[in-house]
């Protein structure tokens, strides 16, 4: 497979897929950044701090691999396109593996602190809301009360319990 410069991750040196962009200004598949700052909360390109920085997704470097791979298609040239489609499905499978459905009281996660930390937690509280999924009061496992804080269930920043801390 033919990479083009910029939209190839420089992790698993493959198309991009479900860009996103640190702050130092280098670009990773999602699934790849995510698994990296597990270990290090630093750039893989540059070793840049990255660690409080909100990572942001690119719609422009997504849009333009998912024209790539479709005109290769259109060329006759299939292995880029089959390659890139087995991607995104592989994608859509790690995204739902780590999306929390629902959680009663009591019942533990994994979640994310404010310095990219993940930890064992506790849901305290469930909140139900009208316009948006359900908030969570958590407390993180061993630290003090006076760290507690609200997250909703779609964040980015809860896990089902084990997907991250089991590492």
């Amino acid at each position: 497979m033919r990479k083009v410069e910029g939209l190839t991750c420089p992790i698993c040196m493959d198309y991009i897929i479900s860009c996103r962009i640190a702050i130092c200004g280098h670009s990773f598949c999602h699934h790849c950044i995510a698994e990296c700052m597990v270990r290090k909360k630093e750039c893989p390109q540059c070793r840049k701090n990255i660690r409080r920085k909100i990572l942001q997704p690119s719609l422009l470097i997504d849009n333009s691999v998912k024209m790539i791979a479709y005109g290769k298609k259109q060329e006759g040239d299939n292995s880029d396109y089959l390659r890139w489609n087995e991607r995104m499905q592989a994608y859509t499978k790690w995204v739902k593996s780590h999306v929390i459905e629902s959680v009663k009281p009591g019942e533990k996660i994994d979640a994310c602190d404010t310095e990219y930390i993940w930890c064992k937690a506790t849901v305290e509280m469930v909140i139900k809301t009208n316009n948006r999924k359900d908030l969570l009061y958590i407390h993180y496992e061993g630290w003090n009360r006076k760290y507690d804080e609200y997250v909703y269930i779609d964040s980015h920043r809860v896990a089902p319990l084990g997907v991250y801390t089991s590492r």
